[in-house]
């Protein structure tokens, strides 16, 4: 959100009276300011707000009931009408003097990701099904929607009525704006946001020199050099940011055509944005040359994957590259994410944030792709030894023992990992050596475990404390799977 200093979010002011006599709420003034905000979300985030909204229905067979309509008949038609604005069922009326509802002012951004919603679930709500079905081909970034305000003055509704007209007048103001969302979207390149930042460039160009001119002449002239530099960059930036955009789509649709889930899983997770704008660059380049080698490697698979890797890599350089340029070119402050997504478990149910298992779920999800499976979901970790700096992981399926490498993409190597069902027995806390003991089983060249012949793995450990709780996390995993 759009943080003002001094003005709230959402503002009310309200001045109401009720008749003790009557069933009517009398308002001589409700006004609501909402500021300029911005929010973004993906499909999975809708699913999961329709899922939890929608209304558990009557399975049992509809019944016609044709009594109702057969009463209506006999009534004239200015009773009907009235019926429609008095509930007959004694709901509350309110009486507006003033209702006023500002303006809203919105920064969109959506992306596909996450789960798809069933037909069943989006039957209900047409709305979002129309929306979905016309942001399915790109994401949209940054699109801006202005919903006009909303009015009344001297009448009557209820509750329910009331709740119709608003949603009903902001729907409509939406789809006037649906143009917007159809010239955001990033496989036009976001021509919108272009002309929008091309015009606040042509603004700063004459209304900088004015500023400076109203202080002195020399203010004037550096009005004059800051109005160019905003001109040149919200040319240069809008036009670089538009390629940006397209390669960024063709990116993603060449990932689609590999019909590889893992490559486009593992496409997502190293989009996030990194500290530096230059080491972007240079882990755009470094995934490019990885999606050649996989690709040539993909070969038997299918020659969608040789061709499709490859070009998606290099596409997603070039939107990368571009979007370089645009940052500086218009001096695009670059967000820096302030703590680490907070780790939800197999349960789906959402803790309190612990900044340990945090950190232990991001650096899971920079695993390479080789060694990080799509089932595979973080446990625990503890940290084994300062000097050299070393993690002992759990997830649902392995063991992993990892060494700190600032060479490594993500600062660590794995140095050893064993599947749960590798462990003879439960693993024991050694008190007097600080030691964790494995005892690992045994395999031939066929997989197969070989009869009393096991070997042991240590790992170090500080605290005796988190030696238990890693210890006992594994146990509890593996009973789980039964191993």
């Amino acid at each position: 959100f759009i943080y003002l200093a001094g003005k709230p979010f959402i503002e009310l002011s309200l001045f109401k009276s009720q008749s003790v006599r009557s069933n009517t709420i009398h308002i001589k003034y409700f006004k609501l300011l909402i500021q300029e905000f911005f929010i973004c979300v993906d499909q999975g985030l809708i699913v999961a707000i329709l899922a939890f909204v929608k209304q558990q229905k009557d399975l049992a067979a509809p019944t016609v009931d044709m009594n109702p309509d057969l009463k209506r008949i006999d009534k004239p038609l200015e009773t009907l009408f009235k019926g429609e604005t008095d509930n007959a069922s004694g709901e509350s009326k309110i009486y507006f003097d003033n209702l006023h509802l500002s303006p809203l002012k919105i920064h969109v951004s959506f992306s596909m990701h996450g789960a798809k919603a069933s037909e069943q679930l989006l039957a209900e709500y047409p709305m979002v099904d129309f929306l979905l079905q016309i942001l399915n081909v790109a994401e949209v970034q940054d699109v801006i929607l202005k919903l006009n305000f909303y009015e009344r003055k001297n009448d009557r509704y209820t509750i329910t009525k009331l709740t119709k007209e608003i949603s009903d007048h902001y729907e409509n103001q939406f789809l006037k704006q649906l143009h917007v969302v159809v010239l955001g979207l990033d496989v036009l390149g976001n021509p919108f946001g272009v002309i929008r930042g091309v015009a606040e460039g042509v603004e700063s160009f004459f209304y900088e020199p004015y500023k400076g001119a109203m202080e002195g002449p020399i203010e004037f002239i550096e009005g004059i050099a800051t109005g160019s530099r905003y001109l040149l960059g919200s040319v240069v930036g809008g036009t670089a940011g538009a390629v940006s955009k397209v390669t960024e789509a063709t990116s993603k649709g060449l990932a689609t055509l590999t019909l590889d889930k893992d490559y486009q899983n593992a496409r997502i997770q190293r989009k996030e944005y990194q500290s530096q704008a230059t080491s972007d660059i240079v882990a755009s380049g470094k995934n490019a040359i990885k999606d050649v080698v996989l690709g040539v490697k993909g070969l038997g698979k299918g020659l969608l994957g040789l061709v499709g890797r490859p070009a998606s890599g290099v596409a997603y350089l070039t939107s990368s590259s571009f979007k370089l340029i645009k940052r500086v070119a218009a001096h695009e402050e670059i967000i820096h994410r302030v703590r680490n997504p907070r780790h939800v478990g197999k349960d789906g149910i959402v803790r309190p944030s612990v900044a340990h298992e945090t950190l232990g779920s991001f650096i899971f999800d920079q695993f390479p792709d080789d060694k990080h499976h799509t089932t595979e979901g973080y446990i625990a970790h503890i940290n084994a030894t300062k000097e050299p700096s070393t993690l002992f992981f759990t997830t649902t399926k392995r063991i992993l023992f990892l060494i700190e490498n600032k060479s490594s993409s993500f600062g660590y190597d794995i140095e050893w990992d064993y599947h749960l069902k590798e462990i003879k027995g439960t693993p024991i806390v050694k008190f007097d050596s600080n030691l964790i003991e494995i005892t690992l089983k045994e395999t031939n060249v066929l997989g197969m475990t070989k009869k009393d012949s096991l070997h042991i793995k240590v790992v170090p450990y500080e605290n005796i404390g988190e030696a238990i709780y890693i210890v006992d996390k594994i146990i509890e995993t593996m009973k789980a799977l039964e191993v």
